[in-house]
């Protein structure tokens, strides 16, 4: 019965997985516009420094 419990739990993870992608995806390209925002913030302000 163990091994039935974990397909039964893989599937539901593969179920979210599925149905919230768009989600996920959202999340992801998100995070990436924050990253490229704070490198830019990061770099002005060692050009900055610099001076």
């Amino acid at each position: 019965m163990v091994w039935f419990a974990a397909i039964a739990g893989f599937v539901a993870g593969g179920t979210l997985i599925w149905f919230g992608r768009e989600k996920i995806q959202a999340l992801v390209i998100d995070a990436n516009t924050l990253s490229r925002n704070l490198h830019a913030k990061a770099d002005a302000i060692a050009s900055a420094a610099k001076k």
